[in-house]
């Protein structure tokens, strides 16, 4: 039991998508219907082009869309890029953030994993072929500098590393 809008701009006949009141009316009628019959409805919408802080604030229009959805996903990708960033919050879920990579052969989205986990794994991999390049053994401090990182940082993640059996500490 499912319903696809796509897109909440020419479904909702808002007339200032910028209306908070407007807005939020409009999409607690479509949840009313969503909870009287006991389906999912999805509406497809857009995001905003600037940057934000909060991803709510990325939906496009008045943050009156997001507050009468349960739930709200941003998708953002920049251009050319294959790899996208999921944000998601809700009443039902619990806010996360996901990094997916879209396969243009099968024209789907695959999940990478946590914007926590990814940038975890790019950042062990820099280091691998940071340490795979060096002459010799570098310390914590020599790693996080020729990195750019933060010293106490680096040093954490070396010893999970190390710990993962990634890395083995001459020390």
């Amino acid at each position: 039991k499912l319903i696809i809008i796509d897109t909440w701009g020419r479904f909702s006949m808002i007339r200032d998508g910028n209306d908070y009141g407007e807005t939020t009316s409009a999409a607690a009628k479509l949840k009313a219907i969503a909870d009287q019959y006991d389906i999912a409805i999805i509406a497809v919408h857009h995001a905003r082009k600037a940057e934000v802080t909060d991803f709510i604030d990325g939906v496009l229009g008045s943050t009156g869309l997001a507050a009468g959805a349960d739930n709200t996903m941003l998708l953002k990708r920049g251009r050319g890029n294959r790899e996208a960033t999921l944000s998601v919050t809700g009443r039902d879920i619990q806010e996360a953030e996901y990094v997916l990579c879209f396969d243009h052969d099968t024209g789907t989205w695959a999940l990478k994993g946590t914007t926590a986990e990814v940038q975890e794994t790019n950042a062990r991999q820099e280091i691998v072929d940071l340490l795979t390049d060096a002459a010799e053994g570098m310390t914590p401090k020599q790693v996080a500098d020729a990195l750019g990182k933060n010293h106490s940082t680096t040093k954490n993640l070396l010893w999970k590393m190390a710990n993962d059996d990634v890395l083995i500490s001459l020390s």
